[in-house]
């Protein structure tokens, strides 16, 4: 089973097929739930373990992408525009590079901060540091 702590994105809006659509509000530490979702439809918080499961210890995943796409085998969250990420080609096995994300184009922004940038072969969204948020406000639109 995934360990959904490491690719579920705070804010996204994911299908639950217990309570409906779920929109994920973060991770809770030290608990046996710590997967945090909002349900709008009857304003509920609800928590799931970090497979997903709403109960503990029963091997099924109850959290997905969407209705349609109850799967996570190969489910990567979409990397927002403007997000820093670590950026990789295949043949790359001691090297990775720091840069923006430019989701319009699939690639990474150039080093002067253009889009249309480098194409890698794998992309990692990482958080923020103070240089990035900096950075980002000097990037083309």
């Amino acid at each position: 089973m995934k360990d959904l702590t490491k690719i579920l994105k705070e804010g996204e809006t994911y299908w639950s097929n217990v309570i409906g659509d779920v929109v994920f509000k973060g991770i809770k530490r030290d608990t046996d739930y710590p997967i945090m979702f909002y349900c709008e439809r009857n304003e509920t918080q609800e928590s799931t373990t970090k497979f997903g499961e709403y109960f503990v210890n029963t091997g099924i995943c109850t959290i997905f992408p969407s209705r349609e796409v109850q799967n996570l085998d190969g489910y990567q969250p979409a990397i927002p525009d403007m997000a820093l990420v670590e950026c990789w080609d295949e043949h790359d096995t001691h090297a990775r590079v720091l840069l923006f994300y430019d989701a319009k184009n699939k690639r990474s922004f150039s080093y002067d901060g253009k889009r249309n940038g480098y194409e890698y072969d794998n992309y990692h969204q990482v958080p923020d540091t103070e240089w990035a948020i900096e950075k980002r406000k000097t990037l083309e639109q």
